[in-house]
């Protein structure tokens, strides 16, 4: 209980800024940090275990990190040998925990639950170094992993850019006594961001350097070119093994002008699109964090104080909620939460803190009930999976958590005869993996409005050229359906989707049908002539 005791004499000691000597960032408790640290990651692992073998099919972002690390361990080259639109980092990342820990399922998700166990971590130290104690970061960082894990623990981009995000604002807050190695360190984590998701990890570059100059008053520049440099470097290292691999240019095309052209123009959702009750307090954290650092900020302009933690916390703040466009949905809300979490615990301290201790309980009894249905339904997800019976599978056993197909067509896809192709679609990257059964095309995924009409034809002419079965999801075929998803969508029926898939439904016979996944089998009488209409 020491650490407990020693929590409440600091409490009983502390005068708010403006109203006493002592400001909210002055004189911490160092003596709380490591043990709080050690609950967050412990309770983290803890949260996130249950769901190390859950999957589901209709989100296949996990599968092409996966399968493209995959790829690249076997030899091929990325971006000449396969099409996608991320940096490298991820894949060289993922590729090189599969490299010590072996391709499996568990070997995946054990990586995630690191990653998430380091986010939840870097929530806490940043929280922690912007307000008094203990408690508070460790409830805002694990109800985070709450209201973010389930479904979502699963290896993807945005949560390995968030941890290098997170990871700059830590060094940034650090960098107070003007220690080269914090602008070090901060640079270094943003190029990495920068080579996993570029859009947000430049958000959090931007972020970075801003708080570094802020802060380093009256020598604003200190540690400027330390950071800068740092931050290039990594992608410096990175365009040189591109440029090695004779990829660089095949590289810039679909990161850059096929992102930008073909990719983004249809993602738009409203923000917080598909929030419920259980979402409520992950759905407003942005705008309420704002606009408690608004009336924090009003309040110490009246009494002539400037709160720089205030202000580089809401510079990374800013950064989170930009990175969450352009599909601000509430999954990529929880991926971008993290960076908003110590600027929330930042307000609260200036605040709350000075209020009598009656309405500071009032207050977190109100903030645990807004988020208590998010926790109700995550425990009830955690207790739902364990009554999943388990499905083997070449990477391991797994749980599939939604009644569709799922456990059925992994089956007769893994049964199919030892060196037949198959050729997943649209967007099934995960039953490849799962399956071990490599995609026939160069492209994982596939949408209308998003494949050029060429690159249709380049994948019909080899799925006639080299596969024996395909696999098709049949909940992602009808012009609703796309529109479901990506409300943007200008034309969901281009003309080169319907000859592609009618060239599917003719040249392949119907085998089997599992829940909405539908198997077919290579009509050898067919060849790549059903082809020809797809790019005229």
């Amino acid at each position: 209980m020491k650490p407990f005791a020693y929590l409440a004499s600091v409490m009983a000691t502390y005068r708010p800024a403006g109203g006493g000597k002592v400001a909210p960032e002055d004189n911490p408790a160092r003596s709380g940090q490591l043990w709080g640290l050690l609950l967050t990651a412990v309770l983290t692992v803890g949260l996130c275990l249950p769901f190390l073998q859950t999957m589901t099919f209709r989100w296949g972002d996990e599968g092409v990190l996966l399968n493209g690390a995959e790829r690249l361990l076997d030899g091929d080259r990325l971006y000449s040998d396969f099409f996608e639109f991320l940096p490298p980092g991820g894949f060289l990342i993922v590729a090189g925990w599969f490299k010590i820990a072996g391709i499996s399922l568990i070997s995946a998700r054990s990586l995630v639950i690191l990653n998430m166990s380091g986010i939840a971590g870097l929530i806490f130290l940043c929280c922690r170094a912007v307000s008094r104690g203990t408690i508070l970061p460790v409830i805002l960082s694990i109800l985070w992993v709450v209201m973010s894990q389930g479904l979502w623990t699963q290896v993807n981009h945005h949560w390995i850019t968030t941890l290098f995000s997170m990871l700059v604002l830590y060094a940034t807050l650090s960098n107070t006594a003007g220690k080269k190695i914090w602008p070090g360190l901060a640079g270094l984590a943003a190029g990495a961001a920068m080579m996993v998701t570029p859009t947000r990890g430049v958000l959090a570059g931007i972020a970075g350097l801003v708080a570094l100059v802020y802060a380093r008053r009256p020598s604003p520049w200190s540690g400027f070119w330390v950071y800068v440099i740092a931050s290039v470097s990594i992608p410096f290292f990175i365009m040189v093994f591109m440029l090695a691999e004779g990829i660089f240019t095949a590289g810039f095309y679909d990161i850059i002008v096929f992102t930008g052209t073909r990719y983004a123009g249809f993602q738009y959702v409203p923000f917080a699109a598909g929030w419920d009750v259980r979402d409520f307090a992950l759905a407003i954290l942005f705008p309420l964090a704002f606009a408690l650092a608004l009336i924090a900020a009003i309040f110490g302009k009246k009494r002539n104080e400037i709160d720089m933690k205030l202000h580089m916390c809401g510079v990374f703040g800013v950064a989170g909620f930009v990175g969450c466009f352009p599909r601000p949905d509430m999954a990529h809300i929880a991926f971008a939460a993290p960076l908003v979490c110590p600027l929330f615990a930042r307000v609260l301290t200036l605040l709350a803190w000075d209020w009598r201790p009656k309405y500071r309980v009032a207050a977190g009894v109100y903030a645990l009930g807004v988020c208590a249905p998010g926790t109700v339904a995550f425990t009830s997800a955690a207790i739902f999976v364990q009554r999943i019976k388990s499905d083997s599978s070449p990477r391991g056993d797994v749980k599939f958590i939604t009644p569709e197909g799922e456990a059925e067509i992994t089956r007769r896809v893994v049964a199919l005869p030892a060196g037949e192709r198959v050729f997943f679609y649209p967007f099934l990257p995960t039953v490849s993996f799962l399956t071990a059964r490599r995609q026939v095309s160069r492209y994982d995924v596939f949408a209308p409005g998003y494949n050029l009409p060429a690159q249709f034809l380049e994948t019909c002419l080899s799925v006639f050229q080299e596969a024996t079965w395909v696999v098709i999801d049949r909940g992602l075929q009808t012009p609703d359906d796309w529109k479901a998803m990506f409300p943007a969508m200008k034309n969901p029926a281009p003309r080169e989707l319907a000859v592609f898939e009618w060239a599917l439904n003719v040249g392949f016979r119907f085998a089997a049908r599992e829940g909405r996944y539908e198997l077919r089998h290579r009509d050898k009488r067919e060849d790549g002539t059903l082809c020809k209409g797809i790019a005229d």
